[in-house]
């Protein structure tokens, strides 16, 4: 067995996006496909639009500041 060499920063970048990149596409392809019910797991695109629902209309960004603060 070898030792784990060290991953170039500019690698772990490229390497890390393009994980959160698969991940997000592959959870649109399981949820907008119909592979998935909805029940079970929402789309990317709801969680997006109920996200920023959450965020302005019910003030939780006030929620999250207080909670920085502290």
């Amino acid at each position: 067995m070898r030792p784990l060499h060290p991953v170039a920063p500019g690698t772990r970048t490229v390497l890390g996006i393009a994980f959160f990149v698969l991940f997000v596409a592959f959870w649109a392809w399981i949820t907008l496909g119909g592979h998935v019910n909805r029940i079970f797991l929402a789309d990317p695109l709801s969680m997006l639009k109920d996200g920023w629902r959450l965020l302005v209309e019910d003030r939780f960004w006030l929620d999250i500041l207080i909670t920085i603060w502290r």
